[in-house]
């Protein structure tokens, strides 16, 4: 029996060692080999949710809010039709001072005008229907103590305009048959200013001396027929008689400037200032 077992143990490994052999004779070159596939990323496109907004609606059943309107929110904005606004007419300065403005429709004044004929005057204002324009108004307050023009239809007018960067220059010329009615001067000059006034009369300042102070008053005399008739104050409202009548006058401003060096070309040393009406009767 022993004999037996020992028997069956060597026939089984004998077999398993003829086995053994048999798989380590097989070939690499006929084992299947497993192809490799390459795998290419790629990026997939997931469609894109549209989400509709919902409209919130703010809770009203608070108890404080339930007494109250909602205001209204983001409602279109209504503009409102724009009026036009008027072109303002020039006007006198808000004070007591004497002043004038010379104006044509809503515009000042620039230029030169030569009239005779029909006008209206009163206490405030001349208006003169030029021809082929709009009505020149002038506008003006009188110094105190001088005045008032006189009330006549028809006359004739000389006004000079001028306004630069270095001046501002207005001369005014009201005259009838007679002579001069009214007269209003803001002027500046190379030399001393000489303003006919009309019949022979002008007014005239005198020279002034180079070594004198920065801005020395100049004297202003009355011309009546190349003579001199009177020296006229400074500041201070006058009567002059002359060849065509009684004369009020007021010189605000007479004076003198040093010339500027770097302005020379259109320097003005000399400057009036003045105000003339002819008296009535």
């Amino acid at each position: 029996m022993k004999s037996l077992l020992i028997g069956i143990a060597l026939m089984s490994l004998i077999g398993c060692w003829g086995a053994g052999e048999e798989t380590s004779g097989i070939s690499s070159e006929n084992i299947p080999v497993t192809p490799t596939i390459l795998v290419v990323p790629q990026i997939v496109k997931t469609p894109r949710t549209v989400v509709t907004p919902t409209e919130s609606v703010f809770p009203t059943k608070h108890p404080l809010l339930l007494q109250h309107t909602l205001v209204p929110n983001n409602k279109p904005l209504v503009m409102s039709t724009a009026v036009p606004v008027p072109p303002k007419q020039p006007a006198l300065a808000d004070d007591n001072l004497p002043d004038v403005v010379v104006s044509v429709g809503s515009q000042i004044f620039t230029g030169e005008l030569e009239y005779t004929g029909p006008l209206s005057i009163d206490s405030e204002s001349i208006q003169i229907d030029a021809p082929d324009s709009d009505p020149v108004i002038i506008q003006y307050r009188l110094p105190e103590q001088i005045g008032p023009i006189p009330r006549i239809s028809t006359a004739t007018v000389r006004l000079i305009a001028e306004t630069t960067p270095a001046r501002s220059d207005t001369r005014i010329f009201l005259s009838d048959d007679v002579g001069l009615i009214f007269a209003q001067i803001q002027y500046s000059s190379k030399p001393p200013i000489d303003v006919e006034l009309g019949s022979l009369v002008s007014l005239k300042q005198s020279s002034v001396v180079e070594e004198s102070s920065f801005e020395p008053e100049v004297e202003v005399n009355m011309i009546d027929n190349e003579n001199i008739i009177a020296q006229i104050p400074i500041g201070v409202p006058t009567s002059v008689k002359t060849s065509m009548g009684y004369l009020d006058i007021l010189v605000e401003l007479s004076f003198y400037s040093r010339p500027d060096l770097r302005l020379t070309d259109r320097f003005t040393p000399y400057s009036l200032t003045a105000w003339v009406v002819r008296k009535q009767g």
